[in-house]
């Protein structure tokens, strides 16, 4: 039987996160992979109330710049005094839209979305905003 190596749950601030470099026009962006704490918090932040016909959801536009928000930051996670870059959801949403979906890109395959996924994601939104438009 293979030897197995117990998980030993790290303390808040030891977990190692990955990262992925992005390179910008105005300079370098390090995009970490999520905590689940940060995640759960993408998720509450962006979820959108039933109203009228429309279902609850999570909308992907909010989920989408706050995970930029978060993930964004000005070095790598073991430098000694990394900040983020965002000070606020704003200046994400001021970001060129080519420049914004770079950052998004980087920040899902920081958390282990592959590209084929992020592929299959592409073509998926596609379909439903082709499907939502026509009725």
């Amino acid at each position: 039987m293979a030897e197995r190596k117990v998980y030993v749950a790290r303390t808040k601030g030891d977990a190692k996160r990955r990262f992925e470099w992005v390179t910008l026009p105005d300079g370098d962006v390090c995009m970490w992979s999520l905590t689940m704490s940060e995640a759960s918090n993408i998720t509450e932040q962006s979820r959108r109330p039933q109203v009228g016909d429309l279902p609850a959801r999570i909308d992907p536009t909010m989920s989408g710049a706050l995970e930029v928000l978060l993930s964004a930051h000005t070095d790598e996670p073991e430098s000694p005094k990394p900040q983020r870059i965002f000070a606020d959801i704003q200046q994400v949403y001021d970001l060129p839209f080519g420049e914004y979906a770079e950052l998004v890109k980087a920040g899902m395959r920081a958390n282990g979305k592959d590209d084929e996924t992020l592929e299959e994601l592409a073509a998926f939104t596609e379909a439903r905003q082709a499907t939502n438009s026509a009725s």
